[in-house]
Parts: structure tokens; sequence; C-alpha cells
């Protein structure tokens, strides 16, 4: 019989660091297969995350099926951290303004990736034979961008940033030694960070003078709640299947939007003056939906033997919902400004294989496709994201039975993705047509170390 929860004061002082680490760890931005961050397990990168819905070698397998803390007895602590250097250049962009005056600027915007560092936090602990508890701390979901002020784009975009936060305390429960099952609450905390140069001298028309561009930058934060839940089984010894639900979150961002108008847009504001507004080009505070997408995870995991294990996964992800980003002023002379998206659907799918050498070595290698969910049609240069192709390594080592280290590195190879927005979109009237190429790859480092007790 397990030890009852009231003679081991460990779980609470452990994973009361835990969330108090959390809260000083704010996740920085990286892009991802659209703004997801899949980087949440040192582990389970190491097989390019093949079998993660099916539970693993430690607690970080929660994320991606609540139910995997009911794998681990006792009491675990587990920490990460992923080094994402993402490379996104533009080649050849080119633009003209809604009457075909070419816009002046740069063609070529040099890298506009930002590198990130995102960490993950866990913890977990058994309270009775059947019943396990655990929190997770993660940024699923963030960006950063950051395009050149004096670029063609522009007016499309210039700086993007996006950081999402979660909060998810998590239960599962063991009735037979065969079945897991889990579920979670999602509580996020999302920010972000919109900036572009607006073309006045087109908004007032005059003609295209660069000198008059304004500025805009708005931002904006919200909570939302959401839930996980998931089940894990074991037909046989050594064989696991498992599969899990992350639900969307709606999230309503409200902060302001400020302007830094040049001369000509001075005069557009006041010439579009009424009683009580502020201008077509006036401070407004703001609002703008964003759901983070659900999903449902499949995963395998199989031993060969005592050596060799073998898995796979696959993931739905319901990216169809973001149809616009539609961002609201609550300035009256301002109207919404609305960017289409129109996202599909995506798949990921993986397999990986772990080769145990010895009771203190795992190594690990995996490969993945990871589709895109951004159409060409409607692709900006705030996430000029394509599929992606993953090849994964890591390292395992144990030196001892309550310390393990984990240590994995990820490139991501992708196709030259394009940019082909105009004007025949009534959205982009003011933002003029863009074209532009993009050549991009991404690199991920990811270290991790788990405490059991």
């Amino acid at each position: 019989m397990y030890v009852p929860l009231s003679s081991r004061p460990l779980p609470y002082i452990f994973i009361g660091l835990t969330a108090l680490a959390s809260a000083s760890l704010a996740p920085s931005h990286a892009t991802a297969g659209g703004f997801a961050l899949k980087e949440q397990s040192s582990t389970a990168q190491g097989t390019a995350f093949a079998g993660a819905a099916a539970g693993g070698e430690d607690i970080s397998y929660m994320f991606f099926n609540p139910a995997a803390i009911a794998l681990h007895p006792g009491t675990n602590v587990h920490n990460s951290v992923s080094y994402i250097a993402p490379v996104a250049e533009t080649k050849n962009a080119a633009g003209t303004t809604v009457v075909g005056t070419p816009i002046t600027g740069s063609g070529r915007s040099g890298d506009i990736g930002v590198d990130a560092l995102v960490p993950a936090l866990y913890s977990s602990f058994q309270v009775t034979d059947e019943i396990f508890l655990g929190l997770a701390v993660n940024a699923p979901f963030g960006l950063a961008t950051d395009n050149p002020n004096g670029w063609v784009g522009r007016y499309h975009g210039t700086d993007s940033e996006l950081m999402t936060i979660d909060f998810s305390p998590t239960a599962a429960y063991k009735p037979f030694d065969w079945l897991n099952l889990g579920a979670g609450l999602q509580v996020v905390y999302a920010s972000a960070t919109l900036e572009n140069a607006v073309d006045t001298s087109t908004i007032a028309g005059a003609p295209f003078d660069a000198a008059n561009d304004s500025q805009s930058k708005v931002e904006g934060d919200d909570w939302g709640y959401g839930f996980t839940a998931g089940v894990i089984v074991e037909p046989l010894q050594g064989t696991r299947i498992g599969v899990s639900y992350r639900s969307e979150v709606d999230l309503t961002l409200e902060g302001d939007a400020r302007f830094r108008r040049s001369p000509l847009g001075d005069l557009v504001n006041a010439g579009t003056m009424t009683p009580g507004g502020a201008g077509l080009l006036g401070n407004s505070d703001i609002t703008a939906d964003l759901t983070t997408p659900d999903s449902i995870n499949f995963g395998i995991h199989h031993d060969i033997n005592e050596q060799w294990s073998v898995m796979a996964d696959g993931s739905w992800t319901g990216w169809s919902d973001f149809k616009n980003l539609t961002i609201k002023f609550k300035n009256p002379d301002q109207p919404a400004n609305t960017t289409v998206q129109n996202w599909n659907d995506t798949w990921f799918a993986a397999l990986g294989t772990r080769f145990r050498p010895s009771k203190e070595w795992l190594l690990s290698l995996g490969v993945a496709y990871d589709e895109s969910p951004v159409p060409t049609g409607t692709r900006t240069p705030r996430i000029p994201d394509s599929d992606r192709y993953w090849i994964s390594a890591g390292a395992g080592w144990k030196p001892i039975d309550w310390l393990a280290v984990n240590l994995s590195y990820t490139h991501i190879f992708m196709p030259d993705s394009k940019v082909r927005l105009t004007v025949a979109d009534p959205n982009n009237l003011a933002r003029g047509n863009l074209s532009a190429n993009y050549e991009s790859h991404i690199d991920i480092l990811t270290l991790s170390g788990t405490i059991t007790f």
C-alpha cells in the first residue's frame, strides 16, 4: 500500500516551488506550426514527439496526455527549457499601393525570426494507489517576428508578438494496472503586440511618400479557460495506446492602440474629428477575439525488448476556427482592422525509436511531418508559415535512481513559402499589394531534469 499523503510533506513543498518558479518564468516567443509550440518535453522531443500521447519516461508527457502522470508513482518534479532558433529570410519582396504606385523600401528583410527560451515546468505526486495529482506550467502558443520598419511590406506588419502561459492542474485515476484516466483544467494568460506602418499618403488621397508614414502599435491581453482529458491503456505488457483531447480556449484581448502620426497624419486625424471622437488615427482602447485551437492526439508505444522500443503519434489540430484577426476600436472614427486568415485544420505525424544501451543511458531518434494551417492566399509576413519536416535525436542519462537528465536536438526543414496579398481583398486597400518569398528553417535544443522522491 502506498504511503498516505498526510505523512509526506515533500509533495507540498516541491509543487509549491514549481508554482512559484512558474510565476517568475514568463515564456519567450517563437514561431512554430501556426503559432503553436510543441516544444514542451525534452524526452518526447528526442523521438520528434512520436508516442507522446501514450505516455513515456517522465511526467512531462502530461502535457500531451494528462493520464500520463499515473505511470509515474511517488513525487516527481520536472523542469525543461528549450532554446528555439527560427530563421525566416524575406527574398524579392515588392509592393504597390492601391493605385499601382511602387512602395519604396527594402525587398530583403534579413532574418525576421526571433530566438527564444521556452520553459516548461511539471510536478506530480501520488495520493493513493489509484489517485495522482499534478501541475503543469507551459507556453503552448507563441510567436515573434521582427520585420524592419523600412521594408516594402511594412503596412502589412513589422513587429509581432504573442505570448501565452498555461497553468494546468491535473488529476489521474488508475483503477486497474492496464488503465489510466486523466483530466486537467487549462488556465491561460495571453498577451499580444502588433506593430505596422500606416500609409498615410494613400489614406489622405495624396501622392505616395514614405516620409508621410505613420506608425501603429496595438497591445492587449486576457485570461481564458479550457480543459484536457485523456486515457492510456496497456492491453499487453510493454504496449501502451493513448488518446487525449485539449480544448480550445476563447480569449478577448483588451488593450489599446497608439499611433505615432506624421505631419500628414495629423491633418488626416484632425480632418476626421467628430463630436466625442478621437480622429481616424487617434489613440484608442481596443478589443480583439482570439481562440486557440482544440486538438486530438493519438499515440502508441511498444517495447520490443528490454533495449529497443518503437513509437508513433498522430495529432489533429482545429485551426479552421481562425477565420479573421479583427481589431475593434472604441474610437468611433476608427473602423475595425481585419486581416483575413482562413486557416485549415492540420495533421502532425511522427515515428520514433529508443535504444537503452545500459541502465543509465537512453538514446532516441525520431522523424515527423507537421502540416501548416496557413493557405498561400492569406499568408502574411507576421506568420510566413509552411509545412515542416522534423528530424530529432536525444540522449537521457540517469546516474542515480532519483535523478534523470535529458538533452534533445531537432532540426526542422521548411519548404520556401510565398506571401501574395492583394487589394482584391478590401481589407488591404490601405496596405497595398505585397509579393514576397521566404526561406526558413528552425533549430531546437532542449535540456531537462527530473527529480523523483
